[in-house]
C-alpha cells in the first residue's frame, strides 16, 4: 500500500510479505530524513548524483584504527596500516580517521607517495608535505595564541640548535617559524667531496626525529600523520620513518595505507614495521576487502534514498560487474548516470532506472577500461589536460600548469577545473590532485607509451629555466624528472646533450644538500647518460666531477657494487693523472671496507701508498716495530704540546695524498690486522713531524694516543688524544670529528671519571656493560631473553665477537644455563687487539666473573687461569688508568677469586670493598651486582642472615637501576631459596615485593 501511491499496487516494487514491510518501516524510523521524507528535489535540481557524499560501511575497520589511535594518545607507541588492493577505499577510510582526530581536538597531517616520483621527485616529498602542513598550523596558532606559539618555537630552537638550517631545504616553511638567523650561508656548497655524506644523512634523520619529538612532547593535543601509498615509499624516507618510530614519540600516531598486493613479503616497509615491533611499537593491521552484495546494496540504497528492497536488481547488476570494488562501483554508477540509464524522475520525486537496459548494457569489465572510456567521452581539451596532468603523477602544482599553458599554447587550467566538476580531480594547497591514482593511470594511458618520452622532455624544458631563475628546488626536481623520463633519445639538437647533463648535475647537488643521496645518484646517473660523444676529451673536468659525484652518491645510498665498479673503471681509464683518481680511489677503499672486503681494501690502499705514492710501510714484525717506535720517539723528542698544536702546515702534495690513504686504511687495519695498524699509525706520525700538519693530523695523534694506552702508558696516551681533539677545531677538519672522538673517547673513558666521558650513559648504568641495543631491552625487562636471539649480529666488523659476548653476558646475568658453552664460544671468537679498549674492559670484567663461576662449578683449572688473567688486566687498568672506573671491578673480581680459593674472610672483606667503591663512584649497576654476588656467597657458606640482607639490597639496587628483567630473575632465585620472601630481613626470610620500587 505504501508503494501504490506511485503506481500499481501489484507492481514489481510492491511488498510480497510482512517481513519486507516491517523492514522498510524500521528504516523510516531509524533514518526518516532518507527513507521517510525521501529526496529533497530542491537540493538535487543540479541533476548531480551525490557519489562523494556516500560513506562505505567500514565501521569495524574504523573502530580498530580509532582504538589504536586512542592507545597512542594514552602513551602506547602505535602505528596502523590499512592494506588492500587498489580501489577499496583505503584513503577514504584514512581521511575518516583524520576527521575523527580533528573532531577530538587533534592535529591531522598527511603526505602521499607517488610512483612517478620515485626516481626524480623532491626528496622526502611526502614527509616534507606533512611537516609543511604543521608549520602552517603553527603560523595560525601565532595569530590566535602567541604565548603557545613562542613556547613551541623555543622548544624547537633549543632542540635543533644551530643545526636547524639543515631542515630548511626539506621543510622550507620552518624558516618562517624559526626565522632567518639559523640559516647557514654555505649550505649550497655542502655537496663537496670532502664532506662525510653518511654523517650528513644521519644528521638529517636526527633532526627530523627531533622535530617530531618536539611536536609530540610539547603539543597539548595529539598528532596523526597519514602516509598514503607507502608501497612507493623511497628508501631515504623509510629510513627517516624507521628512526622516528624507534624514538616512540609521545601522542604521535602513524597511519599508513598501502596496496599490499603490489608488495612482496620482503618489501622494505614490512621489514621496518617488523623491526619497530621488536622495539616496542605496536602495529595494527586493517585489511580491506571488496564489498559483498549486501554491503553494496546498502550503499546503493543510501545513495538513491530508496529502500534496499527496491534497489536489489540494480545492485545485482553493479555487483556482477564491479565484484565489490569501491572505485569501480562508483565509476559504474557515474557511467549509468552520464548515459541517462539512471535518472531523476521529478514527477515521482525519486531516482529511476530501466532494469532491462542496465542488465544488458555493455559495461566495461575492469576499472581501467571503465575510467578510460569515461575520460574519452569528456571534451577533447579536458582529456588532453588530464593527460598532461597525469604525466606529472597524481598531483601537480597549479603554477606548473599555468606555465605550461603559456609555453605550449594549450588550454589546461579551465579544462582541469571542468575535471574538478566531474569529480576526477580536486584542488588543495595550490595543486591539482587526481581523485584516485587509478584515474591518473587511465589518463596517462590516453597517449601511446612511445609518444610519452618526447612529451616528458618537452614539459621539462618548459619548466627548467623558470626553476633555475626562481631557485625553486621543487620545480627543478620536477623539471629534471620530466627531462630524464624523456631521455637522450628525445633530443633533436646535439647541443642540448651537455646542457641536460649540466642540469642533472645541478639537481644532484641540490639533492645532496637535502641529504637525499638516492635521488642525487639518480640525477648524476642520468647526467652521465646525457653526456655527448667525446666528452672525456672535450669536457674533461665536467665529466670527472660528474663521475666522482655519481660514485660517492652511489656509495652513500647503497647502490650495487657492480654499478660503482663501472663508474670507477670509467674514471681510471680516462683520468689524465693519478691525482685525478685520488677522490674516487679513496671512496673505493671505503666501499670495499663497508662490503666486508677488508683484506682487499687494505691491499688496495697499501699498493697505492707504496707503488704510486712511493711511501713504504715496513712488513709487520716485533723487531721492525721496535725500530719504528725508537724512530718515532726520537722525532718527538723536544716537542712539547704547545709545539705540536702550533706546528707547521703540510704543503707537500704527495705527502698529503699519502696521509689521506693511510688515514683511510688505518681504521680498517685496526680491526683486521692490529699489528699493521700500529705501523700505519707510527708512519702517519713520522710524516706529520717531518712535513707538518695535514687534515689527517687530528686522527694521527688520537690513534698514537690509543697505541700508547694499549701499551700501558695511559698518561701519555691521554695527552696525545687531547692534542688530536684540539687540532680538530684548530684545523677545521670537521669531517673527522666522529672518528677522532671515537678513538680519543676510548682513552678518556679509561682515564677520566665516567661522568666526564659520557654523562648520560653513566646515569643509566648501561654504558659499560651492554654491547648491543638488545641487551638493555632484556635486562630492563622490555624483551624476554627467550625471544631475543643469542645469534643476533649487529652490522659491524665484529659480528661474531659481539654476539658471542652478548650471549655469554645474558647467560651470566640471568642464569639461563649453558654459561660454559657461551663463554667458550666467546673465547673462540676473540682476536687479539681487535676490540676497542673500553668495550674490552666490559668484556674482561664479565668474562672474568663468568670464568670464576664456571671454575666453582667444574673445578677445571683452565677456567681459574682464564679468570686470573682477566683479573690481572683489570689490575693494570686500575693502577695505570683510573681508580674511579676500575677499582670496584677489580675488588669484586678479587672477592670471587678468594671465594674460589676458600679464603672466605678475605672474600668477605673484598665484597664489602667492592660495594663501597662502586657506590662511591656511582656505578649503581656494579653495586647491585656486588650485592648479589656477596649474597650468594654468604648463602653458600651458610650465613643466611647476611645473605638475605645482601640479596634484598641487590634487589633494591636493580630496581633503582631500572633493570626489572634482572630484578625478576633475582626474585625468582630468592623464591626458590627462601620460604617467604618479604621486604625486610628477619632471620632467614626476605621481605620484598616482585614490583619495582618507585623512587620520587
Amino acid at each position: 500500500m505504501l508503494e501504490s501511491v506511485y503506481g500499481d499496487f501489484s507492481g514489481k516494487e510492491s511488498f510480497t510479505n510482512i517481513t519486507q514491510l516491517a523492514s522498510d518501516l524500521q528504516l523510516m524510523i531509524d533514518e526518516p530524513t532518507k527513507f521517510l521524507r525521501g529526496l529533497d528535489m530542491t537540493k538535487v535540481s543540479q541533476h548531480v548524483i551525490p557519489i562523494h557524499d556516500i560513506e562505505i560501511p567500514r565501521d569495524q575497520e574504523l573502530e580498530a584504527i580509532k582504538s589504536s589511535y586512542n592507545q597512542c594518545i594514552s602513551g602506547s607507541p602505535e602505528v596502523a596500516i590499512i592494506q588492500g588492493e587498489s580501489g577499496l577505499g583505503k584513503s577514504w577510510l584514512a581521511y575518516r580517521v583524520g576527521s575523527y582526530v580533528i573532531s577530538t581536538g587533534g592535529i591531522f597531517l598527511a603526505g602521499k607517495f607517488d610512483r612517478m616520483h620515485q626516481d626524480h621527485a623532491k626528496p622526502f616529498s611526502a614527509l616534507a608535505s606533512a611537516f609543511e602542513q604543521y608549520c602552517d598550523l603553527l603560523l595560525l596558532l601565532k595569530e590566535k595564541d602567541i604565548s603557545s606559539f613562542k613556547l613551541i618555537v623555543d622548544k624547537l630552537e633549543d632542540a635543533l640548535g644551530h643545526e636547524a638550517y639543515h631542515l630548511f631545504p626539506v621543510i622550507p616553511k620552518l624558516k618562517n617559524i624559526l626565522g632567518h638567523s639559523n640559516e647557514s650561508k654555505g649550505i649550497d656548497d655542502d655537496y663537496s667531496l670532502d664532506k662525510n655524506w653518511g654523517n650528513s644523512f644521519s644528521r638529517l634523520k636526527y633532526l627530523m626525529s627531533t622535530f617530531v619529538d618536539v611536536i609530540s612532547s610539547n603539543s597539548i593535543v595529539s598528532v596523526m600523520l597519514l602516509l598514503d601509498d607507502v608501497q612507493w615509499i623511497d628508501e631515504a624516507s623509510l629510513s627517516i620513518l624507521r628512526t622516528i618510530l624507534r624514538q616512540k614519540p609521545r601522542k604521535f600516531f602513524f597511519l599508513c595505507c598501502c596496496r599490499d598486493d603490489e608488495m612482496s613479503s620482503d618489501h622494505s616497509f614490512w621489514k621496518t614495521i617488523n623491526g619497530t615491533g621488536s622495539a616496542g611499537v605496536h602495529a595494527t593491521h586493517v585489511k580491506l576487502n571488496f564489498m559483498n552484495m549486501e554491503t553494496l546494496n546498502r550503499v546503493v540504497s543510501d545513495l538513491l534514498f530508496l529502500s534496499p528492497r527496491l534497489v536489489g536488481s540494480l545492485s545485482s547488476a553493479l555487483f556482477n560487474k564491479s565484484k565489490g570494488n569501491v572505485l569501480f562501483f562508483f565509476q559504474l554508477i557515474s557511467t549509468l548516470y552520464r548515459d541517462q540509464l539512471l535518472y531523476l524522475d521529478f514527477d515521482n520525486g525519486r531516482w529511476m532506472w530501466d532494469d532491462h537496459k542496465v542488465i544488458h548494457m555493455e559495461l566495461p569489465d575492469n576499472i581501467a577500461l571503465c575510467l578510460t572510456n569515461g575520460i574519452i567521452k569528456l571534451p577533447t581539451e579536458v582529456h588532453m589536460a588530464l593527460h598532461v596532468h597525469s604525466m606529472f603523477g597524481t598531483s601537480v602544482r597549479i603554477d606548473y600548469m599555468e606555465l605550461l599553458e603559456v609555453q605550449l599554447g594549450l588550454k589546461l587550467i579551465e579544462p582541469l577545473n571542468n575535471a574538478v566538476s566531474e569529480g576526477l580531480v580536486s584542488i588543495s594547497n595550490g595543486s591539482f590532485h587526481f581523485s584516485h591514482d587509478r584515474i591518473q593511470e587511465a589518463s596517462l594511458n590516453l597517449i601511446e607509451e612511445r609518444e610519452r618520452g618526447s612529451n616528458h622532455f618537452m614539459y621539462g624544458k618548459c619548466l627548467i629555466e623558470k626553476a633555475l631563475q626562481n631557485n625553486d628546488d621543487n620545480m627543478l626536481f620536477t623539471a629534471i624528472g620530466q627531462i630524464n623520463r624523456g631521455g637522450p633519445s628525445a633530443i633533436s639538437d646535439k647541443r642540448e646533450y651537455l646542457i641536460m647533463a649540466n642540469h642533472n648535475m645541478s639537481a644532484g647537488k641540490r639533492a645532496i644538500v637535502l641529504s637525499e643521496f638516492g635521488s642525487a645518484y639518480s640525477f648524476f646517473k642520468s647526467g652521465i647518460l646525457f653526456l655527448p660523444e667525446g666528452h672525456w676529451n672535450d669536457h674533461y673536468s665536467f665529466s670527472l666531477e660528474l663521475f666522482n659525484l655519481a660514485y660517492k652518491s652511489a656509495s652513500a645510498s647503497g647502490q650495487s657494487v657492480q654499478d660503482m665498479d663501472i663508474l670507477l673503471d670509467r674514471v681510471l681509464k680516462n683520468a689524465r693523472s693519478f691525482e685525478d683518481t685520488i677522490e674516487i680511489q679513496l671512496m673505493h677503499i671505503t666501499v670495499l671496507s663497508y662490503s666486508s672486503k677488508n683484506a682487499e681494501a687494505l691491499q688496495q690502499g697499501l699498493h697505492i701508498v707504496s707503488k704510486q705514492l712511493g711511501e713504504e710501510i715496513p712488513n709487520p714484525s716485533e723487531e721492525a716495530l721496535d725500530d719504528q717506535v725508537k724512530q718515532t720517539n726520537a722525532m718527538l723528542s723536544g716537542l712539547t704540546e704547545e709545539h705540536l698544536l702550533n706546528y707547521k702546515i703540510m704543503c707537500d702534495d704527495n705527502k698529503l695524498s699519502v696521509m689521506m690513504f693511510l688515514s683511510r686504511i688505518q681504521g680498517i687495519a685496526h680491526f683486521s690486522k692490529p699489528q699493521l695498524s700500529a705501523f700505519i699509525t707510527l708512519k702517519m706520525l713520522q710524516i706529520t713531524i717531518s712535513y707538518g700538519l695535514s687534515p689527517a693530523a687530528p686522527l694521527t695523534f688520537a690513534c698514537f694516543g690509543s697505541y700508547l694506552a694499549h701499551l700501558g702508558d695511559f698518561a701519555a696516551g691521554y695527552r696525545f688524544s687531547i692534542i688530536g681533539k684540539t687540532l680538530l677545531n684548530k684545523l677545521g677538519v670537521h669531517e673527522l670529528t666522529g672518528e677522532v672522538f671515537s678513538v680519543a673517547g676510548e682513552i678518556q673513558m679509561y682515564c677520566e671519571p665516567a661522568p666526564a666521558a659520557n654523562e648520560q650513559e653513566h646515569k643509566t648504568g648501561l654504558a659499560f656493560t651492554l654491547i648491543t641495543y638488545q641487551v638493555p631491552l632484556v635486562i630492563s625487562g622490555k624483551e624476554s631473553a627467550a625471544k631475543s636471539s643469542i645469534t643476533f649480529c649487529p652490522l659491524n666488523l665484529h659480528n661474531k665477537l659481539r654476539s658471542s659476548f652478548y650471549a655469554m653476558y645474558l647467560s651470566y646475568m640471568l642464569s639461563h644455563g649453558e654459561l660454559k658453552k657461551y663463554c667458550e664460544a666467546f673465547y673462540d671468537s676473540q682476536i687479539d687487539g681487535s676490540v676497542l679498549m673500553f668495550a674490552r674492559s666490559a668484556r674482561v670484567f664479565y668474562t672474568g666473573l663468568a670464568a670464576f663461576r664456571i671454575y666453582r662449578e667444574t673445578r677445571d683449572e683452565l677456567w681459574i687461569r682464564r679468570a686470573v688473567k682477566e683479573m690481572k688486566c683489570m689490575k693494570l687498568w686500575t693502577e695505570k688508568a683510573s681508580i674511579w672506573n676500575f677499582q670496584h671491578k677489580l675488588q669484586l673480581m678479587e672477592a670471587e677469586a678468594y671465594y674460589c680459593y676458600g679464603n672466605f674472610d678475605q672474600a668477605t672483606e673484598s665484597y664489602k670493598q667492592a660495594i663501597s667503591s662502586a657506590k662511591a663512584h656511582k656505578y649503581i649497576n656494579d653495586e647491585a651486582l656486588a650485592y648479589e654476588l656477596a649474597g650468594k656467597f654468604f648463602l653458600d657458606i651458610g650465613k643466611n642472615a647476611s645473605s638475605t640482607e645482601y640479596l634484598r639490597l641487590a634487589h633494591e639496587k636493580y630496581c633503582e637501576w631500572g633493570a626489572h628483567g634482572k630484578r625478576k630473575q633475582l626474585y625468582g632465585f630468592i623464591s626458590t631459596k627462601f620460604a617467604h620472601p618479604t621486604t625486610a630481613s628477619t632471620g632467614s626470610k626476605i621481605m620484598m615485593s616482585d614490583q619495582p620500587i618507585i623512587y620520587g
